[in-house]
C-alpha cells in the first residue's frame, strides 16, 4: 500500500539570522469517507468508513521576536489547523462541519462520544 508519506525536515534555529526554518505554519487534513450500508440481515445502521486521510503541511521561515515572561525568553508563531470530511459518491459532498479535534470552532455543534464498555461501541451525539 502506498502511503504517500513524506519526511519533513525538523525546525532549525539560526542564531545569526534570529529565525527558525521549517516552522509549521498550517496543517490541513482532508478525510475521505464513504457510506457503508450493511446487508438487510444485519441490525447495524449505516455508517461512514474512512477511506483515506491526506495532510497538507505548510512550513515557513519565521523570524524570532522574543519577549521575557517571568525571567524566561518566550517566542510565538501563529499557526492554523483545519480538518475537512469529504463523503465519496456522486458529488463528493463535504460532510457538514462539527467542532472537535483539532479544536473547537465557535458556532458549530460540539460532538461528544461515549464508549460502551461491554460492546466497545461508540455513541456520538451533538
Amino acid at each position: 500500500m502506498d502511503t504517500g508519506a513524506t519526511t519533513i525536515s525538523p525546525s532549525v534555529y539560526d542564531p545569526n539570522a534570529v529565525s527558525c526554518s521549517n516552522v509549521l505554519k498550517e496543517l490541513a487534513y482532508t478525510v475521505n469517507v464513504s457510506e457503508v450500508i450493511p446487508d438487510s440481515a444485519s441490525t447495524e445502521p449505516a455508517y461512514l468508513k474512512v477511506d483515506s486521510i491526506k495532510a497538507l503541511v505548510v512550513l515557513q521561515q519565521a523570524p524570532i521576536t522574543s519577549t521575557e515572561v517571568n525571567g524566561k525568553a518566550m517566542a510565538s508563531v501563529q499557526q492554523r489547523f483545519s480538518i475537512k470530511f469529504v463523503k465519496q459518491g456522486d458529488a463528493n459532498q463535504i460532510v457538514s462541519g462539527k467542532s472537535g479535534n483539532p479544536g473547537y470552532i465557535d458556532g458549530l455543534p460540539l460532538l461528544v462520544g461515549k464508549k460502551d464498555a461491554s460492546t466497545e461501541a461508540v455513541a456520538v451525539a451533538e
